[in-house]
């Protein structure tokens, strides 16, 4: 079995760290200082009850599913704070989300950026990213039309080359293949023909991503104010330095050849080459200053991490439930068979639009998908007054909530399908967002790229579901993993697959161009 391989050698670009053992004495006074301005500040805090008050970071890491257990037991349906790896945050209920949802003085981009490290070395890819959410929707989600052809290409030969043709049963790691079908079809369209199967890159950016995910879950142990040091002195983030370095340097060339055969094409008075893929758009609409590369590494870990986490969760469920392999084929090959491959089909495909919404809603991202921070002072209605920097979080609770969702512990595959033409209709769609399912966040700054990740991870399954089958072999069914704030698929899950014949010829369907 093909996949990527993350164990790319970089070259030593960062030059030697001063020693810890040999110069004590800066980083001891440095890390006294700013441990002493901490806890000496103070500053202005929301007047709430504190859920953990004596809570160890280590200790939030491991059990922050249980604390927020806790904190609704404790302060139900009331705001609360809770000592998190960021410091103390604001944990509002899920009842307030509609008046907050929409405010502007919460932002969610500091939030990433201050929960990723962004501001530091070697993690720029996560600074703040106004810029994102316009291009996606101005270049990608009005036009998701037009790109139907090349992501289905690109997913045809990536899941051949992943998943295999073997007819024989073998062991599938999702965490890891699904990350190569996903990489593989998203960079078809950020990266264009040009690079998206260019191996330095796949090999640069896959290491980057991984090694970076790696380091921010170890500067999360941190305080806050002494992750610029840990940064300076960890060998993780060494590493990560040196990964991004290799990105950049792959990309600059490609990207400065760009612009030279549109120089020399105006010189000639001929027209300019047009490139539509993510690269060019970002030089569109990013700052000059942004590094192209850490623009399309952002998109890559937006893109891969999120969506191969749901298509591991979506496999899991239909393994878990063999019956849907023959419903999910069959309203494959009706749609279509009758429609061809193109947006309206894929919309219409209404069970498989819901097994993946329903495996969503029991299993989302994180324990928190509406994360903020105040970039100004604001009072809410209830007279909470929120300051400045706070970090502000909703936790999914009501994706669980027995009184919103009948059966709410059970996997129903269906139920989504049955909102369907009623008056919760607008709940019914993979990329709807609400109170009660926030799989893809929530108010004005959902994520903008779920009309994307739907319809790629539609096609991708569309491929799998009709070419492959696939079960789970006994003991090797692990639970998700709450880690943080993450919840996250467990890595030690496999899969047995293997390629059968499909009931219908994908390739002699009709794409839309």
């Amino acid at each position: 079995m093909t996949s990527l391989s993350l164990n790319l050698v970089l070259p030593a670009r960062v030059g030697a760290l001063p020693s810890l053992a040999e110069k004590p004495i800066p980083y001891l006074i440095t890390s006294i200082l700013l441990l002493s301005i901490t806890y000496c500040a103070g500053g202005r805090r929301p007047k709430l009850p504190v859920l953990n008050p004596k809570t160890t970071t280590q200790e939030f890491m491991v059990r922050s599913k249980q604390l927020f257990e806790e904190g609704r037991k404790k302060f139900p349906n009331q705001p609360y704070m809770m000592k998190t790896y960021l410091g103390n945050a604001v944990v509002l209920p899920p009842r307030m989300l509609n008046e907050v949802k929409n405010l502007v003085e919460l932002d969610f981009w500091p939030a990433v950026e201050k929960d990723h490290n962004g501001h530091l070395p070697g993690f720029e890819s996560f600074k703040a990213n106004y810029e994102g959410p316009n291009m996606i929707n101005r270049h990608l989600t009005k036009s998701l039309n037009k790109y139907t052809k090349p992501l289905y290409q690109e997913a045809k030969l990536a899941v051949s080359d992943v998943l295999t043709e073997s007819s024989d049963w073998h062991e599938m790691r999702p965490s890891r293949d699904l990350a190569a079908l996903v990489a593989r079809t998203s960079a078809r369209l950020f990266l264009g023909e040009e690079l998206c199967r260019n191996t330095d890159w796949v090999r640069a950016s896959s290491a980057y991503t991984h090694t970076v995910f790696q380091a921010v879950q170890v500067l999360r142990q941190f305080p806050p104010v002494l992750r610029p040091i840990a940064n300076r002195l960890l060998p993780i983030c060494k590493q990560t330095r040196v990964a991004l370095i290799a990105c950049r340097d792959i990309m600059r060339p490609v990207v400065a050849a760009r612009q030279a055969r549109k120089l020399e094409a105006s010189a000639n008075g001929e027209p300019e080459p047009v490139y539509d893929d993510a690269l060019e758009w970002c030089q569109k609409e990013y700052a000059a200053d942004r590094d192209p590369a850490d623009s399309q590494i952002s998109l890559a870990m937006v893109a891969i991490h999120p969506t191969t986490d749901q298509l591991t969760e979506t496999m899991i469920q239909i393994a878990r439930h063999p019956e849907l392999f023959e419903l999910l084929r069959e309203e494959i090959t009706t749609v279509l068979g009758t429609e061809g491959i193109q947006k309206t089909a894929l919309y219409n495909l209404k069970l498989l639009d819901s097994v993946i919404k329903e495996s969503q809603r029991l299993k989302p991202v994180s324990i928190s998908n509406f994360r903020r921070v105040a970039v100004s002072d604001v009072t809410l209605s209830s007279g909470l007054r929120l300051y400045k920097g706070d970090n502000v979080w909703i936790d999914v609770v009501r994706m669980w909530d027995s009184k919103v969702w009948e059966d709410a512990e059970k996997f129903d595959p269906y139920r989504f399908v049955k909102l369907r033409g009623t008056e919760k209709d607008h709940l019914a769609h993979l990329v709807s967002t609400s109170p009660e399912h926030m799989g893809f966040g929530h108010g004005r700054q959902a994520c903008p790229g779920r009309f994307f990740a739907a319809h790629e991870m539609k096609i991708l399954l569309c491929h799998m579901l009709l070419k492959y089958d696939w079960k789970i072999p006994e003991g090797c069914d692990h639970p998700p993993m709450a880690y943080g704030i993450s919840l996250i698929s467990n890595p030690r899950t496999t899969l047995m697959i293997r390629r059968r014949k499909e009931e219908l010829d994908l390739d002699q369907l009709e794409i839309e161009a």
